[in-house]
C-alpha cells in the first residue's frame, strides 16, 4: 500500500507542499461553496490517477482563511493519497488529522486573527519543519493502528454518480450508506457543522408535518373560499333578481301614477257632472213645486170658469155695431174689459203650466242622476284602492332595496377567535369576525368595548365590560342580520 501526504493553500497564491506531479490538489482553489458554511471538513473522494485508482483523504480549511498579506479567499489543506485501497474506519482517520493540525498545524501556519485564520508564511516551504512533524505523525499512527482497515478498491467503485456529493457528520460515517456513496459518488464531505442523519430525518417529519398541516390549512382555506364564493354567488343573483324586482315595480309604480292621473282627471270630470247633475236636481225640484202650483191652480180654475160665467156682462138685445173688416173692437165698458184680461191671464198661466208638468222628462232626468252619483261612488272606491295598493308596493320596494333579508346569506356567521366555547372573562380580549358576507356593515356591541378597529371593519378586537349577558350584532342598513350572545364571569 503506498501512501503519499501534501500539504496546500494559498498563503500567497496557490502552492503544494510534498509533491510535484499530481494537479488534483489544485481543485480545491476558489471552489468553497460546496462546503456551505462547515470551517473544518474531512473530503473522501475516489479518482483514477495515472492509470491507478486512488483514494484521497483532504482535511480542509475552506472558510475565513486569510493570506499572509491580509487577503481572503485563501485555504488550508493536508491531503492523504493512498493507491489502490481505502480506509474503512474513516472516523478514526479523520480525528487522526484533526490532532495532527491542532498539534502542528495550528498557531505555527496558521494563526487565528479574530473570526479568521491567516497564514503566518508566505510560502509553505517555509513550515517544512511542521509539515513534516504532522506528516510523520499521521503516517506513523496509520502504520500502528489503522493498518489492517485498509481494503482493496474493486470494482463497486463505479462512480457513476460523480457529479453528486454527500455530506454526512461524523456520527455517521463507518456506516453500509457511507461507502455507498464513497463507491457511487464524486466526493463525500464529512463535517462537525452537517446535520445528522437523524437530525435530517426528524426534519424531514418535521418539514411533512408541516407541509401536511399547510397543506391541511390550504385545503380549508379553499373550502371557506368556495363557501364564500358559493354565498357570494348567491348574493349576486338575488341582489339581480332583487334589481329586476325593483325595476318591476317602478315600471308598475309609473303604471300606476299613469292611471292616477287619469282616474283624477276622470273624478274631476264626474266632479263637474255631479255639480251640473245638482243644478237640474235642483231644477226639478223647483219644477215639482210649480207642479204643486200649477195642480192648485187648474183645481182654482175649474172653480173660477164659472164665476167668470157668472160675471161676465150681460148684452142687451139690439142691433150689433157694424165692425170694419180687419178690426178688433173693444168693448166700451171697463167692468167688462177687466174680467177679459184676467181670464185671459188665466188661460195663458194655464197652458204654460201645462207644458212644465211633463212626468217622462223628470223620471228620466231622476234616473240618469242616480246613475251618475252610483258611478261616481264607485271611481271613489276603485281611487281609494288604487291609492292604497301604490302605497303598499312603494313601501316594498323601500323595503327590499334598503334592507336585504338574512336569508340572502345562509353561512353568515360571528366567529370569535381564542374562544373555548363556553364562557368569556371580563377584561380579556377577544378577536371577533364576521364571515360568509361580503357587504360591509356595522358592529353593534352590548356589553362590550371595541379596544382595536372600528365599527365598520369586518374583523374587530373587543373586550368585555360587564358580567352576565352580552351581546355582539352585525347590522346592515338598518337590519340586524346576525347576533351572538354570551356569558361573561
Amino acid at each position: 500500500m503506498q501512501l503519499e501526504f501534501v500539504a496546500h493553500g494559498v498563503p500567497q497564491g496557490h502552492q503544494s507542499w510534498g509533491t510535484t506531479s499530481d494537479r488534483y490538489y489544485e481543485t480545491f482553489y476558489g471552489k468553497y461553496d460546496i462546503y456551505g458554511k462547515a470551517r473544518t471538513v474531512f473530503v473522501v473522494e475516489v479518482r483514477d490517477n495515472s492509470g491507478t485508482r486512488s483514494c484521497y483523504y483532504t482535511l480542509m480549511h475552506p472558510q475565513n482563511v486569510l493570506a499572509a498579506g491580509g487577503r481572503t479567499g485563501s485555504y488550508f489543506g493536508m491531503s492523504l493519497r493512498v493507491d489502490g485501497s481505502y480506509c474503512t474506519d474513516v472516523f478514526s482517520l479523520f480525528h487522526l488529522f484533526e490532532i495532527a493540525f491542532n498539534q502542528y498545524i495550528a498557531s505555527r501556519v496558521l494563526t487565528q486573527v479574530g473570526e479568521s485564520e491567516q497564514f503566518t508564511v508566505d510560502n509553505l516551504n517555509t513550515a517544512e519543519h511542521s509539515l513534516q512533524e504532522a506528516k510523520k505523525y499521521i503516517l506513523s499512527q496509520i502504520q500502528s493502528h489503522l493498518n489492517s482497515e485498509f481494503e482493496e478498491i474493486d470494482e463497486t467503485f463505479t462512480k457513476k454518480n460523480v457529479q453528486i456529493n454527500e455530506y454526512y457528520n461524523p456520527v455517521d460515517i463507518n456506516s453500509e450508506a457511507f461507502f455507498n456513496s464513497t463507491r457511487v459518488d464524486g466526493k463525500v464531505l464529512i463535517s462537525s457543522d452537517y446535520p445528522t442523519k437523524d437530525a435530517i430525518i426528524r426534519s424531514y417529519r418535521t418539514k411533512d408535518k408541516q407541509t401536511q398541516e399547510a397543506k391541511k390549512a390550504d385545503d380549508e382555506r379553499i373550502d371557506s373560499l368556495s363557501k364564500e364564493n358559493s354565498s357570494l354567488r348567491q348574493y349576486k343573483d338575488s341582489a339581480t333578481s332583487l334589481r329586476a324586482e325593483v325595476s318591476k315595480l317602478k315600471e308598475e309604480n309609473q303604471k300606476l301614477t299613469a292611471n292616477l292621473s287619469s282616474e283624477k282627471g276622470t273624478t274631476a270630470s264626474l266632479k263637474s257632472q255631479l255639480s251640473l247633475l245638482k243644478s237640474q236636481v235642483e231644477q226639478l225640484k223647483n219644477a215639482a213645486n210649480i207642479r204643486k202650483i200649477a195642480g192648485d191652480l187648474d183645481k182654482s180654475m175649474s172653480e173660477m170658469i164659472p164665476i167668470l160665467r157668472a160675471i161676465a156682462p150681460k148684452t142687451t138685445p139690439g142691433p150689433r155695431p157694424i165692425q170694419s173688416p180687419g178690426y178688433f173692437h173693444f168693448p166700451r165698458d171697463k167692468g167688462s174689459f177687466k174680467y177679459i184680461l184676467i181670464a185671459l191671464a188665466i188661460v195663458a198661466l194655464f197652458f204654460l203650466i201645462k207644458g212644465i208638468k211633463s212626468e217622462p222628462k223628470i223620471s228620466e232626468l231622476k234616473k240618469e242622476n242616480t246613475e251618475l252619483v252610483q258611478k261616481n261612488r264607485r271611481l271613489q272606491a276603485d281611487y281609494e284602492k288604487i291609492r292604497t295598493d301604490y302605497n303598499d308596493l312603494l313601501a316594498k320596494s323601500n323595503s327590499l332595496t334598503s334592507n336585504p333579508p338574512e336569508t340572502d346569506w345562509p353561512n353568515l356567521k360571528i366567529d370569535v377567535k381564542n374562544f373555548n366555547g363556553s364562557n368569556m372573562a371580563k377584561g380579556q380580549s377577544y378577536s371577533v369576525q364576521i364571515k360568509g358576507f361580503d357587504v360591509n356593515g356595522e358592529w353593534i356591541v352590548d356589553g362590550f368595548s371595541i379596544v382595536e378597529g372600528s365599527a365598520n371593519n369586518k374583523t374587530v378586537k373587543v373586550k368585555p365590560s360587564r358580567v352576565g349577558k352580552v351581546h355582539l350584532r352585525y347590522k346592515v342598513g338598518n337590519q340586524i342580520v346576525k347576533e351572538r350572545t354570551f356569558w361573561v364571569k
